[in-house]
């Protein structure tokens, strides 16, 4: 090979390895979904398929499903299709950390809700009694009651796990901020 090639060849290489660090985002969460139609957001995930862990991709699946949770229970739309083309609507032109932490907004409400429902569950069963020479019953109570508190304490536990998840993504970006 000329003198004048060896030279070469190696700024070529680290031209190309600039250009391939420039196009691709430092950040995978700064990548923006597109997500108007189904096979658009197919698509989108193909093209990012390589930006994000196999862990990244439960994460924000995980994000999608609990976003999807919150429309059905809203009723804003019913049967798979109705509540994926909603749920696409609303995260098309987000980045996919402002996906994650809408997941993780509506997973912390519907685990709130989930919870304050078993305390109240768990305040009416506080007041249940049973006859004293009733051991069955006295003994199922108690493993009710233990069942009730563990499932408490793992509500809160679950909660307070999203809360720091989606601290951890950074604060949401203002309305009156320009987007990026």
């Amino acid at each position: 090979m000329p003198a004048s090639r060896r030279r070469i060849f190696p700024a070529l290489l680290a031209c190309a390895g600039l250009l391939a660090a420039g196009c691709a985002p430092a950040d995978p969460l700064a990548v923006v979904v597109t997500a108007d139609t189904a096979g658009a957001f197919a698509t989108w995930r193909i093209g990012v398929g390589s930006d994000f862990t196999r862990d990244g991709w439960r994460e924000f699946d995980d994000a999608v499903q609990e976003i999807k949770f919150e429309i059905m229970a809203a009723n804003l739309a019913t049967g798979g299709e109705a509540v994926a083309t909603v749920a696409r609507g609303r995260i098309d032109g987000l980045a996919a950390r402002e996906v994650l932490r809408l997941g993780y907004t509506a997973k912390i409400r519907r685990l709130g809700a989930d919870r304050a429902g078993l305390a109240a569950a768990m305040e009416q069963n506080s007041r249940l009694t049973t006859r004293a020479d009733d051991t069955a019953s006295i003994a199922r109570l108690a493993e009710v009651r233990r069942k009730q508190e563990a499932r408490l304490l793992q509500f809160d536990a679950d909660i307070a796990a999203a809360t720091r998840r989606r601290t951890a993504l950074g604060p949401a970006p203002s309305a009156s901020a320009p987007a990026p």
